[in-house]
């Protein structure tokens, strides 16, 4: 995928921040433009008379509609958690957790073309990607390492924990 696309249609946002808990959130754009897509041309399909036609599309519309998975990222300092769920009309769904004492810090990636990705670096040195590897327009990267680094702070300091081995 294109990486400004990627910049657009998988951005995560802050939906929820206390001093204890951080809720990130990255809306399903592109399962939603599909979606209103299909939907447009069952519209059309009705204008010249193709009724069958035009309900399977809206059916199709309708079938990505309730399928689109809304990604959720929190980080609770009370609970010592980081969860990862997708959320969609029909169901929750926790995908993985992780103890916030396994992660030492989120740092953002930057690449000689200007890309970035936001990374987070357990205990133990592993790094695993948290957002989409993409050039973007406007920084909104930036703010989630920083909320994020804050909350570990934190969630480290409570136990007394630095976050690193």
């Amino acid at each position: 995928m294109n990486t400004l696309f990627a910049s657009v249609l998988e951005k995560l946002s802050i939906v929820e921040q206390t001093d204890t808990q951080l809720v990130l959130r990255e809306l399903p754009l592109l399962d939603w433009l599909v979606a209103g897509a299909i939907f447009i041309t069952a519209l059309q399909f009705m204008l010249f008379d193709f009724r069958i036609t035009a309900v399977v599309a809206v059916a199709i519309a309708a079938i990505f509609a309730i399928r689109a998975r809304t990604r959720l990222i929190s980080f609770d300092a009370e609970t010592n958690l980081m969860q990862v769920r997708y959320q969609s009309l029909l169901r929750t769904q926790v995908i993985e957790e992780i103890g916030l004492h396994q992660i030492s810090r989120a740092y953002l990636h930057k690449d000689d073309t200007g890309q970035s990705q936001i990374i987070l670096v357990t205990a133990l040195g592993d790094e695993m990607g948290l957002s989409a590897y993409s050039n973007d327009m406007n920084d909104w990267k930036s703010p989630i390492v920083v909320a994020i680094n804050t909350l570990l702070h934190e969630a480290h300091q409570d136990d007394g924990d630095t976050g690193t081995i």
